[in-house]
């Protein structure tokens, strides 16, 4: 909390900090702005804020008062929010808020919806994955611009990119794993696929890539993706978790697609001069376990703890002092911040 006898000196709009001078002792401070907006109940995203196509989703915010992450679900081709955010609800995820959106695409004939075109409309059948065939990525490319104006009505909410963490079946799954190594930076707090990998196209490099890629709108959100973060940050660690009778997504994808993510050529733009001096150390890790199933969502309780050992130690924990209206962080930019009682 800001007194009124401090006095702004700085502003860092990417650390999101502010440097204050007290007006008794003189002496100056920072205080990191996102310990305030992260903490406690969040406002839950305004359906008439996010992007037409993507407004039909459910949230909820977090049972215990505190929505200090977001578990954003991507259902599989063909269904619902409402099955993923009732699968939110049974993880009972502690301080966590859940928001499962619904796809942007409609399938023919009352099908369900999809994130990109998979029909190809003239010969009635699925789109064939094959060298030169780009009317999926291109599709694709729509629904990033779509998720990074969602995004930024999240970020306008309060929430962090390192507190909101990416869930998804099959085909979300696969837009979830794309989506985090399409925008990347900064980082989210981490991604489940279950039943996926990435894209099939990018087996052949005249596929790819969707697009050139383009930062955040933010028409509507005082916050942006290129003011909290700078270019070269990893998309965030991700988990696969795959069936050895998959014959949807075969286990050597899985595999692939686990190192795929993980190359820094992928989370990288090309052009990025600094591309040779990233710290490696940064680097997402991407992990495949494997199960005895066919293709499938999580089917048996070791499916479940996998997801749970993945995500504990990631997600945000505020404690009770943390809630305190009268306590706040401070610190230098050398130390990282303490923390103090409130003047």
């Amino acid at each position: 909390m800001e007194s009124k006898a401090s006095m702004t000196l700085a502003r860092d709009t990417e650390a999101g900090a502010i440097c204050l001078r007290c007006g008794t002792t003189g002496k100056s401070e920072w205080r990191f702005e996102s310990s305030a907006k992260s903490t406690g109940p969040k406002p839950p995203p305004k359906h008439s804020k996010f992007p037409s196509r993507l407004q039909r989703f459910e949230y909820r915010p977090s049972p215990d008062g505190v929505d200090a992450n977001l578990l954003v679900f991507f259902h599989g081709l063909g269904d619902s929010p409402a099955p993923f955010i009732k699968l939110g609800e049974q993880f009972a995820l502690p301080q966590t808020a859940l928001l499962a959106l619904r796809a942007p695409s409609e399938l023919p004939l009352e099908l369900g919806s999809s994130w990109y075109d998979v029909i190809d409309t003239e010969k009635g059948d699925f789109i064939e994955i094959r060298r030169g065939e780009r009317r999926r990525v291109q599709s694709l490319s729509k629904c990033f611009e779509d998720l990074d104006q969602a995004l930024a009505v999240i970020l306008e909410c309060g929430w962090l990119p390192h507190e909101v963490f990416l869930f998804g079946f099959s085909q979300g799954g696969t837009v979830a794993m794309e989506w985090a190594l399409h925008h990347r930076q900064p980082s989210f707090g981490g991604i489940v696929a279950v039943a996926a990998g990435l894209m099939e196209e990018r087996q052949w490099p005249t596929n790819w890539p969707p697009s050139k890629r383009k930062e955040a709108p933010s028409k509507n959100a005082k916050t942006s993706l290129a003011s909290l973060g700078s270019t070269g940050k990893s998309p965030g660690d991700c988990l696969i978790l795959a069936g050895r009778q998959d014959t949807t997504v075969l286990p050597k994808w899985a595999s692939k697609s686990a190192k795929l993510f993980s190359d820094p050529t992928n989370w990288v733009n090309g052009d990025d001069k600094r591309a040779g001096t990233l710290n490696m150390k940064t680097a997402p890790k991407a992990e495949v376990v494997f199960f005895e199933k066919a293709h499938g969502m999580l089917a048996s309780p070791e499916e479940a703890i996998a997801v749970m050992t993945f995500l504990a130690p990631r997600l945000r924990k505020i404690s009770a002092w943390e809630q305190d209206p009268d306590v706040y962080l401070v610190g230098s930019k050398e130390t990282g911040g303490a923390t103090v009682e409130g003047p």
